[in-house]
């Protein structure tokens, strides 16, 4: 296993003569990069290097002092929380035209949650949509849409919510079978008690904090989720499946022409508070957001606590709510700065993968506005105007992180990092505990060393010596696979071109190059197997046709999700073309320099 003490030494061995200089080893390390850093940088690969820098081991979980990490996430949500039970709409915050910010900020929320005067939320409305989630809920044995329909002990926090899920069930004879089988396997639903909120992984110093939602609840919130979801296309033409890389897109203009600034707020999905939708929502859509979230929660070492923000990580519709107020904030600014704004997407567009990277590649975009969550791109000239609302509104916008003309030509937006129009964005190492993790970080410095023409030998060299070199794939393959390897150094006995009927294949096959790699391997059920007939999960037929009919039960097979370390396994693989490239490709920008410059590392 590799040391992470040795790596660091190396890259940074690699990176010394290319860092800005004045900046000092001991700095470098888990630390987030600001303005104060990128005012020390000259050029492009300044940049490059000290993101690497401080980026490298930033996720890093394998030496984590775990305690600390989950005591530093804890203590910041009972702050928050407090934060959102203290909330008070300060008028000395905002500056002297403000009112009429705010004015536009009620109206923008009135318009979205009310089109053509009715309330968007409703009953019937969330149930064609309503879902379980794809993750752990108390009461289900696994994560699975079979398990919770058909064998949990369902519950949620309100009767009300149980009787909306019976009505749910007698409108169809398949969901009325199925939840008369869960009942006499597991009782009827009940009441939810608080449940315990958990501290999962996200960096090495703090925790990120989860909730799993009552399983009823959680089955409505989805229902709003995609009420919500839609809601954003029509009114904003946001599509939250293909924001980010619009977001990125105004990002790296931004970093070219300075007309766009990027703004990151911290913890913003806590801060977002019931009294915030209180104030400045309609009664009838604020309804369903009282009634399907969690009102309590367990924290350790505080026990039971009142929870005054809307939602914590877990709750379906926390996403695009979040998005929906930041959306609504930036047209409440712009309307009253006299801005023009104007949406992503017209209402009837259908976009497939290819017209959608051609659009992105215009210099102009139809839309002077980004916003994905609490990651957030406007106009340089609203920024001041935003931020005095969003404090305004409870939040806190995060200066570090936040990039505008002051800051120079870097703009961060949606996981993309743009300097003058160059993409600087580091590589992350989470572990280096599998042969997986070890060939995903050889793979990601090699393509960022090509790409910003700055070599990192000695790191990529200490790497391969912790990995077995026999798995050699093509360039197209996944990251974890194996080593991404040019034909031309290819030297693995596990690669070999296909004859006739070489390898067992066929004809079909001949000239094909024949290989080895990993595969992630998920768990699955057979459900025709004699293992799950004798299980409880085979007793409710009903169950598992609904599972069928919305897809979760496919080929006869129960697929699960995995937590934590993923199983892998070595399947063989064919390649037509070794060294080919596609446009989806992560190495498609830098594709022929790939093929020519990677052969220095082999």
């Amino acid at each position: 296993m590799c040391n992470r003490t040795v790596l660091w030494d190396c890259l940074i061995d690699d990176l010394w003569s290319s860092l800005p200089p004045g900046i000092r080893r001991d700095y470098l390390v888990n630390g987030d990069v600001d303005g104060g850093d990128l005012a020390e940088c000259s050029n492009e690969r300044n940049v490059a290097a000290l993101l690497l820098a401080r980026s490298i081991f930033k996720k890093f979980q394998d030496e984590i002092d775990q305690e600390a990490a989950d005591k530093a996430a804890f203590d910041l949500l009972l702050q928050v929380n407090t934060a959102c039970k203290n909330m008070q709409f300060i008028d000395s915050k905002l500056g002297p035209f403000d009112e009429l910010v705010i004015g536009e900020f009620k109206q923008g929320l009135w318009d979205f949650f009310n089109p053509e005067g009715q309330p968007l939320l409703s009953q019937s409305a969330i149930e064609r949509h309503a879902d379980f989630g794809p993750g752990s809920a108390p009461g289900a044995a696994d994560e699975t849409f079979l398990t919770k329909i058909g064998h949990s002990q369902l519950s949620g926090t309100s009767p009300l919510i149980l009787s909306f899920f019976d009505q749910w069930c007698r409108s169809h004879p398949s969901r009325l079978s199925a939840e008369l089988a869960r009942t006499l396997l597991h009782g009827s639903p009940k009441i939810a008690e608080p449940v315990k909120i958990s501290a999962v992984p996200k960096t090495s110093k703090i925790s990120r904090l989860v909730k799993p939602e009552p399983l009823l609840n959680m089955f409505f919130q989805k229902g709003v989720q995609q009420v919500l979801e839609d809601r954003l296309f029509s009114y904003f033409g946001i599509d939250l499946s293909k924001q980010p890389a619009f977001n990125a897109k105004l990002a790296y203009i931004g970093s070219i022409t300075g007309e766009y600034a990027t703004i990151d707020l911290k913890s913003a999905s806590d801060h977002l508070s019931m009294k915030l939708l209180e104030c400045f929502l309609d009664r009838q859509n604020l309804f369903w957001f009282k009634l399907l979230r969690s009102e309590s929660a367990v924290v350790p070492s505080s026990g039971v606590i009142d929870l005054h923000m809307v939602a914590t990580m877990g709750n379906a519709f926390c996403f695009p709510l979040q998005t929906i107020v930041f959306a609504c904030a930036v047209r409440a600014v712009y309307r009253s700065l006299g801005i023009s704004f104007t949406k992503a997407f017209s209402r009837v567009t259908t976009w497939t993968e290819e017209s959608l990277k051609a659009f992105l590649i215009q210099e102009d975009l139809p839309t002077n506005f980004g916003v994905f969550g609490d990651d957030i791109v406007v106009r340089h000239d609203a920024v001041g105007t935003l931020k005095r609302l969003l404090d305004y509104l409870g939040f806190v916008v995060n200066e570090d992180k936040s990039f505008c003309d002051e800051h120079g030509p870097f703009r961060e937006s949606c996981g993309s990092d743009f300097w003058a129009g160059h993409n600087v964005r580091g590589v992350y190492c989470k572990s280096l505990k599998t042969p997986q993790d070890r060939f995903s970080l050889i793979n990601n410095l090699i393509a960022w060393s090509i790409r910003h023409d700055l070599p990192l030998r000695r790191s990529v060299s200490y790497l391969m010596q912790h990995v077995n070199r026999n798995y050699q794939v093509p360039p197209w393959e996944n990251p974890d696979a194996g080593i991404r390897t040019p034909f031309s150094c290819v030297t693995s006995p596990y690669v070999k071109r296909l004859g006739n009927k070489e390898g067992g294949i066929g004809l079909n096959y001949c000239g094909s190059f024949l290989y080895k790699k990993w595969v992630a391997r998920p768990k699955r059920v057979d459900v025709e197997s004699d293992e799950f007939s004798n299980s409880e999960l085979s007793r409710n037929s009903a169950a598992k046709l609904i599972a069928a009919v919305r897809g979760t039960l496919r080929g006869g097979y129960l697929t699960f999700r995995i937590y934590g370390q993923v199983p892998y396994g070595s399947k063989r693989g064919v390649a037509p073309c070794w060294d080919y490239i596609p446009r989806w490709s992560d190495l498609n920008s830098i594709g022929y320099r790939w093929l020519t410059e990677s052969v220095g590392y082999f």
